[in-house]
Parts: structure tokens; sequence; C-alpha cells
């Protein structure tokens, strides 16, 4: 027997929608579109008040005007999309205004997107050859620049997206990129974009699912099989760029001393040839080199905080004697002078800071809390019992997930063979009669002040306990 069921889930985070929304790229309705990327760097990606940054290099092509043809970029989510990056900045090896903005069917990509003589067989990158022990890198774009950091740790956000994701290519070809950090003053660069284990480079070679062909994701394709830390791959043509695929997103991090001056070059090339293109997302703000606090927490942006759990806010200022003053709403919070602080209510947040060298930081940041939302989910079951799994992404990162699961079973209706008759003399003869109704309950059942019993008359049921 099949019932219809209606399961009512709690939930934290919003249901995830579909990946058809692309983003948008050097669209010029954003004035960021038309920066420099050294001006997409200060005003985009690094969220600082109070640290230097300068002496910058670029290494790109096109023109900051150049909307549909340079090499870098700014990218923008759309309303309902599922990209985990808000806005940032985009390096590729080729042009980066056909990988958004309008969808591309996935065979024609290289006819539309590559074959540009005046992008393709630029010049490598020599560092990045060192730094991945590799030759023959084509096509670079880099931003190089130094900066002082107010933290004791740097970190910064992004994912990665190729052609070369289309379930054969990636099992041997690896278009190149790194995130290089070395002080001032050094020689030896530290690679940043590895996997978690602080060793492996982040590549498409290291990063994929190819045994499964894109086009049945159920089909096994044992001919190019190298399946690689399928954990970090998000998928095959999802929608987001018109790349083959593309990483989760990633954090890249490395401790740093406060006060201490670092140059890191941020850079991406073709490897081998330039016959298919990468690029390297970077999430807008997520370069904190110190005094930010991070995006709001709101409930019209779909990333609350969770009612009964606190947030903690971080200044992100290690430096040693740093002061700090905490406000809610405007008005001071008494005996809070650290650099975090743990919230549990609604507000609007701000701190001061005041640093040893006289630098002052503040920064602002709403807060709110959402109580789990309530869905009615109408469902046919197959099989009794049956287990439901669910997964809850966050609408703004789907990377950003968890799972649970629940059963349900259909109980049959109780059989009751029972027959009760009540009976009562009609003194005045006129076919009319007074009945209690509870008399009954007695005979249908033994426990029957712990059952409730419902009678139903002609218009409706009449309930007598």
């Amino acid at each position: 027997m099949k019932t219809f069921l209606y399961t009512t889930l709690f939930i934290i985070l919003n249901a995830f929608t579909g990946y058809s929304q692309i983003i948008s790229i050097n669209d010029e309705a954003f004035p960021e579109s038309k920066q420099s990327l050294e001006q997409l760097v200060t005003d985009v990606l690094i969220s600082s008040n109070c640290s230097t940054v300068d002496n910058f290099e670029p290494k790109v092509y096109g023109a900051a005007d150049d909307f549909q043809t340079k090499s870098y970029g700014y990218f923008k989510r759309p309303v309902g999309s599922s990209f985990p990056f808000e806005e940032g900045v985009i390096l590729t090896t080729g042009r980066a205004f056909p990988a958004g903005n309008t969808i591309i069917d996935k065979y024609e990509i290289l006819d539309n997107y590559n074959g540009d003589p005046n992008i393709d067989d630029n010049d490598g990158d020599g560092d990045l050859d060192d730094a991945l022990s590799i030759s023959g890198t084509q096509d670079a774009t880099y931003i190089k620049f130094n900066f002082t950091p107010q933290v004791e740790t740097i970190s910064f956000r992004f994912l990665m997206a190729s052609e070369e994701y289309n379930g054969v290519d990636e099992c041997f070809f690896a278009d190149s990129f790194a995130f290089l950090l070395r002080e001032v003053g050094t020689p030896i660069y530290t690679n940043l974009a590895v996997l978690p284990d602080g060793i492996t480079p982040v590549s498409v070679t290291n990063i994929n699912y190819s045994s499964l062909i894109p086009d049945d994701p159920t089909t096994p394709n044992d001919d190019f099989k190298c399946d690689s830390n399928i954990e970090f791959f998000h998928g095959y043509y999802v929608g987001h760029t018109n790349y083959g695929g593309r990483t989760v997103a990633l954090t890249a991090s490395s401790a740093v001393t406060p006060g201490a001056t670092y140059e890191i070059k941020l850079v991406v090339a073709d490897q081998g040839d330039s016959r298919f293109d990468s690029a390297i997302f970077l999430e807008g703000g997520s370069f904190n080199i110190g005094g930010d606090l991070g995006e709001d927490y709101k409930i019209s942006t779909n990333n609350p905080g969770c009612s009964g759990a606190s947030i903690e806010l971080d200044t992100n200022l290690s430096v040693a004697g740093a002061t700090f003053k905490w406000y809610k709403n405007g008005v001071e919070i008494e005996d809070e002078t650290g650099s975090t602080l743990n919230i549990t209510t609604d507000g609007t947040y701000s701190f001061e800071a005041t640093l040893v060298s006289g630098c002052s930081s503040s920064d602002e940041i709403i807060i709110e809390f959402a109580d789990g939302s309530e869905i009615l989910v109408p469902i046919q079951n197959s099989s009794n019992p049956q287990t439901i799994f669910a997964r809850i992404e966050k609408k703004s990162n789907v990377d950003c997930y968890s799972t649970t699961s629940f059963k349900l079973i259909v109980n049959p209706l109780p059989e009751v063979e029972i027959e009760v008759t009540l009976t009562q003399c009609d003194d005045d003869t006129d076919g009319i009669s007074k009945f209690n109704l509870t008399e009954a309950n007695r005979l249908i059942s033994t426990d029957f002040e712990d059952e409730e019993f419902t009678y139903y008359l002609d218009k409706g049921p009449s309930r007598r306990r």
C-alpha cells in the first residue's frame, strides 16, 4: 500500500537552488569591470584598513576597458546562483569575458573561447616553472605586490576552473597556477595554492573525478580513469561558468609576522600548449591582512546566525600592543577590550583599534540570528519502511552543507472487531431518548482512560473522552 505522507523538516540553512545561473564577468554595468588589476586587488580582493599594500607589478593581456578581451577581470554572482563567491577577481590564461555572461554549449567552447592569436603563445612565467618544477608555460597572467600584515596568519579563498575538465584531458594535462609568497629580502617562494595536506599543488590532474563520463555521471569511464582528491572536485559542466568543471572553494593560508613586509605573486598560465584555458577565481574581501570583520550575517542574504549559538567576531588584528573598543548599535560594550567578541543577539557591531604604530582601524558588521525554518515536503513512499536522505546546502556557498536521514514508516489501520450496542428505555414512547456515549468506551476497551474516542454524527465528529 502506498500512502502520501507530509514530512516536516526543520532546517537552518535554505535549500539549494539550481546551478543554471551563470556568473557575470567584466559586465560594463559594474564599475569594477573597467578597473586595472591593481585596483581590483586593492578595492575588491583585499580587506584591510590598517595594512600597507604597494609595489604592484602586473602581467596581463588587454587594457582595463577591454571588457571582452582582457585576461583578467571582475566577476559578480547573480541573484539565485549557488556559486560560492558573491564577487571577486578572475585571472585566466585566455580571455575572461567568455567564461561567463552567456551560456556556451559545452561542445562549442573551444570554437568560441580560444584561438585568439593576440592571446595565445604569450610568454610563460619562470617563477611558476621553478615553484612547480615544470617547463613550457605560456599565456601567463599575474599580479605581484608587497603587503605588510597586522595578523599572524593571512588567508584568502579561491577556486580553480578549467576547460581541461572534460573527462579525458585532466588525466594527462594540467595548466598551472600558484600563489607564491616570500618575505621581502628572502630568495625562496612558498606556494600557498596547495591542498589541505600542505604539499599537493592544486591542479586538474590532482583534483578530478575523471572515471565518470560528464554526459552520463552514472557510467564508469574505464578508458580514462585517474580519480584524484574527488572530495575537492565540485563537478563537470555545473553551469556557473563556461569551463568544463571546477573545484570546490578552497583556502590558501600562511603564517606571517605582523609588521613584516611580504611579496606575493598570484599567477596562472597554460602549460605545454595553449589549447585549453584555465582560470582562478579569487573571492572578494577574503584576502584579510588585518582589520576586517567579514560579511554581514543577514536573513535577507541567506546566511544568518543560528539561534542559540554564538558568533565570534574577529578583528584579525593580532599585532602586539593594539587596544580595542567594541560597540553594539553605537553604544560601547563595557569590559570588552580584546581582539575578538562572542555575540548571541541581533545588532550592528563595530570595533575601533589603535596600533602601537599609531595606525587606527575600524569596521562594522550586521548580525541577525534566525530560528530553523519549517518546510512541508510532500512525498509518496515507495517502500515500507523507507529511509530518506536529506542534504541541506547554503545558497551562497553550496560547498557548505550538512546531511541527515530519517525513516518513513506506514502503520496499518487498527482493526476493531467489537460490535457495541447501547440500549435505552423510551419512557415517553416518542422514539427519542438521551444516550451517554461514554458507556461504549468501557465496552470497547479495558484501558479506555489512556485512549481517545471520537463519535460521529451525520454532520461531523463529536469527540468524547
